[in-house]
């Protein structure tokens, strides 16, 4: 009888150790694949030029087709919902529509039932807001959009918020509008939600 608690015992303590150190063992951090972290919390700051006007352009133009309709950059596709495609295939060969000629075209097909409200910053700018004459730059969730604002298309249905600032640039003196788009997503939706008190 005695022998047989022993091993009662033993099994008892084998399995609360099992358990224990499966729980302890689950980490929700996300992993860096072996890779030695770039940044910490005493990491030298880190300085970063992009320059988007120098940035390598397509010397051969896409074609994206969304539900037939003709997109002139990738841009505009950031401002659809992912979640609302239905397929994306891509098909190279070469088409030319309206005079202009493209090498490959991405086709994307929407699911049924979205009905996205394409508009160009510009006609968004226009119709919505109350700008100056002074320059405008827009962002799109903290990126700034370098396609011209008349050929560039949103989902209107798709921006979330639009907040405007003015900037003044400290030694010109020059003033800019910069126009912020938020896009609709989980993420931004849960973020403009949260009730900050100051």
């Amino acid at each position: 009888m005695n022998r047989k608690m022993r091993k009662l015992k033993k099994i008892a303590i084998l399995f609360i150790l099992l358990i224990t150190s499966l729980s302890f063992s689950q980490n929700t951090k996300k992993t860096n694949f072996g890779f030695k972290p770039r940044f910490s919390e005493t990491s030298e700051m880190k300085i970063v030029y992009k320059d988007s006007l120098n940035e390598p352009h397509f010397d051969r133009p896409i074609a994206y087709l969304i539900d037939g309709m003709l997109m002139e950059n990738i841009a505009s596709l950031d401002f659809m919902d992912s979640k609302k495609i239905k397929s994306m295939r891509i098909e190279k060969e070469n088409l030319e529509i309206d005079g202009k000629k493209y090498f490959e075209k991405i086709i994307i097909e929407t699911k049924e039932g979205y009905n996205p409200d394409f508009r160009t910053l510009k006609e968004i700018s226009e119709k919505y807001l109350k700008l100056n004459n002074n320059p405008v730059i827009f962002q799109v969730d903290g990126d700034v959009v370098n396609e011209s604002h008349g050929e560039c298309l949103v989902d209107k249905n798709f921006i979330l918020k639009i907040t405007v600032e003015e900037i003044k640039s400290s030694e010109e003196g020059i003033v800019i509008n910069l126009v912020k788009l938020t896009r609709r997503t989980s993420e931004n939706i849960e973020e403009a939600n949260i009730v900050r008190i100051r």
